[in-house]
């Protein structure tokens, strides 16, 4: 904790002791911080029931295109992604490198129906509205050193504060020591509230995304001759990447928190904080995306009309068995859901007869709006969260002037 409020003190802070003067103590302010801090506790808590119900399936979207059953994978700088998306998924669809030679492999068998996947960018310019993918930004920043900046700048700016309301030179270092034992009890109200949430969100309902480690895993099995054609197969990938193969490898496929994570790749985020990690600041997206596919590319005409009609007859037992229902034509597209959702949200199935072309969409894919809301409620939180950090300081720092200022100097404004 040492560590952490050093890191406060170091980024460095502007107070307001106007505000001192209405409140008793820095201690009394702890409940009136945490009544601040609870909408976005409240927010974060929601955010990760909503993203849990990916791991839950409805009553006919059960898997994704790929077979697999439905996680989030997290990637990106300091993991700043959590997607759908499976790691290799971009270079499935669009057939990189080797993949291209294993085609056929990436395609579904659906009862004899051939779904072969379709680039999404390449699908847009004939599907419009919520039948894309989406991607929608999380985060919130907090100002702990408002007007000021931190180092250096800040420890000399708030000496020569002490100094000038009558702190003696001699008694510096002890204020300065004073003053984080006051507001030690506020920095960790803020860590257990919002930064440790946030830095476990993912826990229990994501994997390890990192492209980079499944090609590097991939490349040891190689070269101990224990990789076989099953890794250009999707559906073979889950008996391939395992929680003890990441283990074993000194990493996890199961996330724990976003700076566990990291730190199998950086060595700073290893030794850092949790705030030194964040740095008052943490931001992340959050992006869903739906398959499309094309049923019997390439084949004959007769084939094609034979797979559709299978696959029609298909979904038509699902509506009659009680697990689909089939909604109004959007379009071209025939939709079929779930009629039973995941918790919360339904997934979809849609298909042009005509065309051969259709859309698998997971049913989290439908949390856009309530994700939206959550993210703008974090936003404009903030205002009002730094607004109750610059108080609680200000009263600290009153308090600490007042514990070692020589008495017969007057008090001057910060």
């Amino acid at each position: 904790m040492k560590k952490i409020i050093y890191a406060f003190l170091v980024l460095g802070f502007v107070f307001n002791s106007a505000y001192a003067g209405k409140l008793v103590s820095s201690e009394g302010y702890l409940k009136k911080l945490q009544k601040t801090l609870r909408p976005t506790s409240e927010g974060i808590s929601e955010l990760k029931r909503i993203l849990a119900t990916n791991n839950k399936t409805g009553s006919f979207i059960s898997t994704d295109f790929w077979g697999f059953k439905p996680s989030w994978y997290v990637s990106g700088p300091g993991s700043g992604i959590v997607s759908t998306s499976y790691p290799y998924a971009t270079n499935w669809v669009n057939g990189y490198g080797v993949w291209g030679q294993y085609s056929q492999n990436m395609n579904r068998n659906i009862s004899g129906a051939i779904l072969v996947p379709l680039n999404e960018s390449y699908i847009k310019r004939s599907v419009k509205g919520d039948m894309v993918g989406w991607r929608e930004r999380v985060s919130v920043s907090y100002n702990f050193s408002p007007g000021k900046r931190g180092g250096d700048d800040y420890k000399t700016h708030i000496e020569n504060h002490f100094i000038s309301n009558g702190v003696p030179p001699r008694e510096i270092k002890k204020a300065l020591s004073f003053f984080e034992l006051k507001i030690q009890p506020g920095l960790e109200m803020i860590e257990s509230d919002i930064f440790s949430p946030l830095d476990t969100l993912y826990s229990g309902i994501a994997k390890n995304g990192y492209l980079g480690g499944y090609r590097k895993l991939a490349s040891r099995l190689e070269k101990q001759g224990r990789l076989s054609n099953d890794y250009f197969a999707p559906i073979n990938h889950p008996k391939i990447f395992t929680e003890k193969l990441f283990q074993d490898n000194d990493s996890n496929l199961a996330m724990g928190s976003r700076k566990d994570m990291n730190a199998q790749f950086d060595k700073w985020a290893a030794k850092a904080s949790l705030f030194e990690y964040s740095k008052s600041h943490v931001t992340f997206s959050i992006e869903t995306d739906l398959q499309y596919f094309v049923v019997a590319k390439d084949m004959s005409k007769s084939e094609k009309y034979n797979q559709l009609r299978k696959l029609k007859s298909l979904l038509n037992e699902n509506v009659q068995q009680g697990k689909a229902r089939k909604l109004i034509s959007n379009g071209k597209m025939e939709v079929y859901e779930d009629a039973i959702n995941n918790g919360q949200y339904k997934g979809a199935f849609g298909i042009d007869y005509t065309a051969g072309i259709g859309f698998w969409k997971l049913p989290i894919h439908n949390a856009r709006a309530d994700i939206e809301t959550i993210s703008k409620s974090l936003r404009k939180e903030e205002e009002k969260i730094n607004k109750a950090i610059e108080q609680y300081f200000s009263i600290a720092l009153t308090e600490t002037i007042k514990e070692f200022a020589i008495s017969n100097v007057q008090s001057q404004g910060f």
